[in-house]
């Protein structure tokens, strides 16, 4: 995509997003990059590095983020959260502080209940387990396994 193209889901300009972040990649530049940091350029970087990695470990410290004063973080953190589960939660960065909050709250809610924990990739099922008949866990019939 070409600097200034819109990705058409979230609606926002692409290089704020990935790699070509450009007030971004000065933050990350210039800045270590912590979540834990009170400093918005240091979580800034830290929002940066979890979305271009697609860092689903890094989703409870995003939801943090929501609850930021400052208003660019917590646009990032949505951002990024979006694009990791593709849902928002009706979370709005520029909602009055008490709209934020409550869905925040979603948020919470929904990692809690470990619908924000990373899913294990489904394979291709193994000979044996694909019949799933012969009552061996995950052993091949005939294999010497569990018997």
């Amino acid at each position: 995509m070409l600097v200034g193209q819109t990705n058409m889901m979230l609606r926002v300009p692409v290089p704020c997003i990935v790699g070509g972040a450009l007030w971004m990649g000065l933050a990350a530049a210039c800045t270590r990059a912590s979540f834990d940091d009170p400093d918005p350029a240091s979580q800034l970087a830290a929002l940066e590095r979890a979305i271009e990695a697609n860092d689903r470990s890094k989703i409870p410290e995003m939801i943090e983020l929501l609850d930021s004063d400052d208003p660019a973080v917590r646009l990032f953190a949505i951002l990024g959260l979006e694009r990791m589960t593709g849902e928002t939660h009706g979370y709005d960065f520029a909602a009055p502080e008490a709209e934020r909050h409550a869905a925040t709250e979603r948020w919470v809610a929904w990692y809690n209940a470990g619908l924000g924990r990373q899913q294990p990739i489904e394979e291709e099922p193994r000979a044996g387990e694909a019949r799933g008949r012969d009552g061996a866990e995950g052993g091949v019939a005939g294999d010497g396994e569990g018997a």
